[in-house]
């Protein structure tokens, strides 16, 4: 059964980089292939360098921007040029101020991306079909290498992992989580409803919430936080069944990965991604969902052993008698 979601407002893309000219090129080449990138404006956040060793890949990158031609590509390009280093966070948040002020929706990606033709199809799709759904917090492009189960559904609902390569967000939803703190955090590390929430979704989750809330923590947002967060407030990603993005950047030349397997380096490498120009929706999300849930929460790759949560449950809770709980 084909779909009859009907899209009218297309989401921008905004990508922040500053250095990995060849990751960066790859991805936007990729992107101006997708089908209706010819309606897609794209919001490049370019950090100036930090030190020495970003300036070589940052001039490319800007070369390549000035003479980026946009005609029969996207509808238009816009950069974002920083005279001074903010940082990965600083640098997402000011194209996120500018977008918000313009749509109700938009794509996020990293710049180590490479899309399948489909991508932005998926993408606009579910934010148009779960527009008015409060209980999925995202559109994720990339699927995780998991065993999952399927029957003739072409995209499935989860809980547990939250993918920042290449995802699709409503502005309520953006509006309700960028401002959360650590004591949201500490709320819940104190509730027992809470810490059964994380229990279910994985040891590595329930440490992650103690993680959160630790004095430690330095407010991003990052995959693993929007995890917990997600499980926390009872919200679904949405996936595709065959991932319509290959993430390039476990090479260790981004801010994470930075010591990776050789194995795991070429899984993601290798990583067969859709080939097809258009998605459909099929089925409803929830075909095997409890399954599906204990496939990720068993293989994820960020799971840990239950010695390892009980050593972060207990460094929190000292921190928390020593130092007071409003310290």
């Amino acid at each position: 059964m084909v779909d009859k979601i009907v899209v009218t407002t297309f989401a921008p893309v905004v990508i922040p980089t500053l250095c990995r000219y060849q990751h960066f090129r790859n991805c936007l080449e990729t992107l101006a292939q997708c089908t209706w990138a010819e309606y897609t404006e794209v919001y490049v956040g370019l950090d100036y360098p930090l030190n020495e060793s970003h300036c070589e890949g940052y001039d490319k990158i800007k070369n390549y921007l000035e003479h980026f031609s946009v005609k029969n590509r996207f509808k238009k390009l816009h950069v974002i040029m920083h005279k001074t280093n903010q940082g990965v966070a600083k640098n997402l948040k000011a194209i996120c101020d500018v977008v918000s002020a313009r749509y109700d929706r938009w794509i996020f990606s990293e710049d180590d991306n490479i899309f399948s033709p489909n991508f932005l199809v998926f993408i606009n799709k579910g934010l148009e079909k779960f527009k008015n759904d409060p209980t999925v917090i995202s559109i994720n492009g990339y699927r995780h290498f998991y065993d999952i189960q399927t029957c003739g559904n072409s995209f499935f609902r989860q809980n547990v992992d939250f993918s920042a390569w290449g995802y699709g967000i409503w502005k309520d939803r953006y509006e309700a989580y960028k401002d959360i703190d650590r004591k949201y955090f500490r709320r819940h590390a104190y509730s027992l409803k809470s810490m059964a929430k994380m229990w279910r979704n994985g040891y590595m989750r329930l440490a992650g919430m103690y993680s959160c809330a630790g004095k430690h923590w330095n407010g991003s947002k990052s995959d693993n936080v929007l995890s917990v967060y997600m499980a926390l407030e009872d919200m679904d990603v949405i996936m595709p069944v065959v991932s319509c993005v290959r993430n390039c950047g476990v090479d260790g030349s981004g801010v994470h990965f930075v010591d990776v397997d050789r194995n795991f380096y070429e899984l993601h490498q290798n990583q067969v991604i859709d080939d097809k120009d258009t998605f459909h929706f099929i089925g409803t999300g929830l075909e095997y969902y409890i399954e599906n849930k204990r496939a990720f929460r068993t293989q994820s790759y960020g799971r840990i052993s239950i010695f390892q949560l009980f050593r972060i449950m207990v460094k929190f809770y000292l921190s928390e008698l020593l130092g007071g709980r409003n310290g």
